[in-house]
């Protein structure tokens, strides 16, 4: 990734560069960003989390991961409207106890999600078994989502 920036009227612009193909940039628009850094046990050997707590100074908890609050928000890094989240190993010692498992993982993203869904950002719908099965009908059928 090159880097990400502000897009006009809202969302962002991602550049990534590319070795494949002969290389080049792709230039992604999105509405949100879902960042899936990876696993690492030492979040600041990861150079984005490492940029985070030099630039925003985010706390980090006992065990020197990353402190998130009991909806797996990075509060450090809240402004206005933006918030940022955070769960897997890089918050390990944070609210919940099996974080890094993959039920750990779904918990910290149910709770993300919810927390999201409460502060009423416009298209963000609270997740259920009925709007999934519709969405997967629309998907089966090859009809726009």
């Amino acid at each position: 990734m090159k880097d990400v920036s502000p897009r006009l009227g809202g969302g962002t612009v991602t550049h990534i560069a590319s070795i494949l193909g002969g290389g080049g940039t792709l230039e992604l628009q999105a509405d949100f960003v879902v960042d899936c850094t990876g696993a690492v046990h030492d979040p600041l050997r990861n150079p984005i989390l490492a940029d985070l707590k030099q630039t925003y100074d985010v706390a980090l908890n006992r065990l020197q991961h990353l402190q998130v609050s009991d909806t797996f928000e990075v509060e450090g890094l809240r402004h206005r409207d933006s918030r940022a989240y955070a769960c897997g190993v890089t918050t390990l010692g944070g609210p919940h106890a099996a974080v890094d498992s993959f039920l750990g993982l779904q918990y910290g993203a149910m709770r993300a999600v919810d927390a999201m869904q409460r502060s009423g950002p416009k298209g963000l719908r609270r997740l259920d078994g009925l709007y999934s099965l519709a969405q997967w009908s629309r998907w089966a059928r090859g009809a726009q989502p």
